[in-house]
């Protein structure tokens, strides 16, 4: 992929008359010359982190890009001329473009593997909020109480490490109902992967139903016959399971069919113990082996949503409106498909290769750091996008050297252990809300 024609792509949106008409609230907004406009907005929002508000725009007005410094409160009536829209459409259409050339993805047996999961996310209280999102329970070692807070549905690519659907909502919704809405990203050759939260009769026969290939993580309570698997009796077996009786009717009225056909395969784990797979791949060619291997790569969508949360701080909302949160989400989700997309082909490489003469400390295959990668993204890529006459092709190879400076390496066949949401550093987050939210 050109990631120059990508860039190309954003800048050409976010300084377009159209783009901006779309995705504005009022007809009166940005009509005028402001030095808050659109793009100063769009690429603020972006760089959104722990430090103060103040020092982003004080280092906007020291980089050129303004002409005058501005206030905090300048800022928070500003953007809410933006919608959060922008950010979701351009990240959609980024995703979008880096799938044009699919000779250059990663595939496993040429399936794409889309992992789903979902992550609670602590927002900051006002009563706007709560009404939107409603709040849920939290009992930890660290804190208890009830907390403002969000779910996010999330259907990531876990071999190209894209984000390819989302929804977000409140924060009691049930997992398998917002898995629903975003079906419609799973396309012919995609296999979904799913955790035993989603292990229910009535998803199964919509997956069925839809045509959508899938692994799911069986619970031993799903069907009578599973108990067999995880006590070591059976290992591989196709089973014809009917709807159970309290949800025929249900079943009928939604139009799902009253039986449903998959396969069960016992994976033995490590530790001893026996981990059981129900999926729609009927094939004898894919073996348990390989059901473990492609279980395993669902690991990928914890590590996604650990990115988010620590590297790019998305739990340090920088707004105490609906819009706000909307905002500092979607433009999280943008910046993370777009250094994804910024250091595809450099990973690539690096992985196929050993270090090069600069790294001769790294004897295995490397990879770009995110750590400097999201950095040099928000202090030095954004910057292209605020100025649509420079040399962007340039501009790209500078950054391309930068993430090549901090190579870490690749290393294989870790299992660690899953990590629980750190709820009480999202807490603190919000309580250093009067320093960090505007």
């Amino acid at each position: 992929m050109n990631i120059s024609k990508v860039t190309n792509y954003i800048i050409n949106q976010i300084h377009s008359p159209t783009f901006i008409e779309q995705h504005k609230f009022r007809i009166q907004d940005f009509t005028r010359n402001r030095i808050l406009n659109f793009q100063i907005l769009f690429v603020t929002i972006m760089r959104k982190s722990i430090k103060s508000l103040q020092i982003v725009l004080n280092e906007l007005f020291m980089d050129g890009h303004i002409e005058t410094t501005v206030t905090n409160s300048a800022f928070t009536q500003a953007r809410q001329k933006l919608s959060h829209t922008a950010f979701l459409e351009l990240s959609k259409d980024i995703v979008a473009m880096q799938y044009e050339e699919p000779k250059d993805l990663n595939l496993w047996n040429g399936y794409r593997l889309l992992g789903v999961d979902s992550s609670q996310i602590i927002l900051p209280y006002t009563k706007e909020i709560m009404a939107e999102f409603g709040s849920i329970k939290i009992k930890t070692a660290a804190i208890e109480g009830v907390y403002v807070s969000a779910r996010f549905e999330c259907c990531y690519d876990v071999l190209n490490r894209l984000s390819i659907a989302g929804t977000l909502d409140k924060g009691d919704t049930y997992e398998v109902e917002l898995a629903e809405r975003i079906l419609d990203a799973a396309v012919e050759n995609d296999i979904l992967i799913y955790d035993r939260g989603y292990c229910s009769y009535k998803f199964i026969a919509i997956l069925l139903q839809q045509k959508k290939h899938f692994v799911i993580r069986c619970k031993r309570s799903f069907f009578k016959a599973v108990a067999a698997f995880f006590n070591g009796e059976q290992a591989d077996k196709v089973f014809n399971i009917p709807v159970p009786a309290a949800q025929n009717k249900v079943i009928k009225y939604l139009g799902l069919p009253l039986t449903i056909t998959v396969r069960f395969v016992a994976v033995p784990l490590p530790t001893g113990e026996i981990e059981v797979l129900m999926t729609s791949l009927l094939d004898s060619n894919i073996n348990k082996e390989e059901f473990k291997k492609l279980y395993g790569f669902r690991w990928e969508v914890e590590t996604f949503f650990g990115v988010l949360k620590s590297r790019l701080s998305l739990e340090n909302f920088t707004g105490l409106t609906v819009e706000a949160i909307k905002q500092d989400f979607w433009s999280t989700i943008f910046i993370s498909n777009y250094e994804t997309i910024l250091t595809f082909d450099i990973n690539k490489k690096m992985k196929d290769e050993k270090a090069s003469p600069a790294h001769k400390q790294l004897k295995e295959a490397s990879k770009v750091n995110k750590a400097v990668t999201f950095n040099i993204i928000k202090h030095q890529a954004i910057d292209i996008l605020l100025d649509p006459k420079q040399d962007t092709e340039s501009k790209i190879q500078e950054l391309t050297i930068l993430f090549k400076t901090a190579a870490i390496p690749i290393r294989k066949n870790r299992t660690p252990p899953r990590k629980k949401t750190s709820y009480a550093r999202s807490y603190n987050f919000q309580l250093r809300k009067k320093k960090h939210v505007y």
